[in-house]
């Protein structure tokens, strides 16, 4: 249950490590692991949504590691949304 108002977010970005080796050719690698990015559209203290690009490994309750700003930790997947543009995601977490 979400603790507080959930506030609608502009500009913030995060990246999160899916828990694979990147496999790309040396030179577009940026990370050991893949990295995907995600925008935060919305904020609660208990919790965010991002939209990212959509991953059908994802499901609620997977963990991953991320980064905003940066900070890390590591957040849970309670929510996916389709949001109505191809290939991308509303997570809750």
């Amino acid at each position: 249950r979400r603790l507080g108002e959930r506030w609608a977010i502009d500009g913030m970005w995060v990246t999160w490590d899916v828990g694979r080796r990147d496999t790309r050719p040396l030179r577009q690698r940026r990370h050991r692991l893949e990295t995907l990015f995600g925008r935060v559209v919305d904020l609660s203290v208990s919790g965010a949504g991002i939209v990212a690009p959509t991953d059908d490994r994802f499901r609620v309750g997977s963990t991953l590691l991320i980064e905003a700003e940066g900070c890390r930790g590591t957040v849970a997947i309670h929510q996916i949304v389709e949001t109505g543009v191809e290939g991308l995601t509303r997570y809750g977490v």
